[in-house]
């Protein structure tokens, strides 16, 4: 049992389902809304993790740890 629960977690950390790209210029806020902050504009392509949607919002991990939400049209598959 133990087993199947290590490889159901390396393949959920290895899916390359949730390996995106964020576009240039890209606007990164604090919440999933209109009004929040943004606390971050990307200036070139980045490879990030898409943790989770939540209606026109996409939720990101950054390779620094930062975790953030992007709008949908910001995200592309790789």
């Amino acid at each position: 049992m133990a087993r199947f629960f290590f490889l159901a977690l390396y393949f959920l950390d290895q899916n390359p389902l949730n390996h995106v790209k964020l576009k240039v210029g890209s606007n990164i806020k604090i919440l999933p809304m209109e009004h929040s902050t943004i606390f971050y504009t990307s200036e070139k392509i980045l490879d990030v993790e898409k943790l989770g949607e939540r209606e026109e919002y996409i939720k990101i991990l950054f390779p620094d740890g930062k975790i953030g939400w992007t709008e949908r049209e910001n995200i592309s598959k790789n």
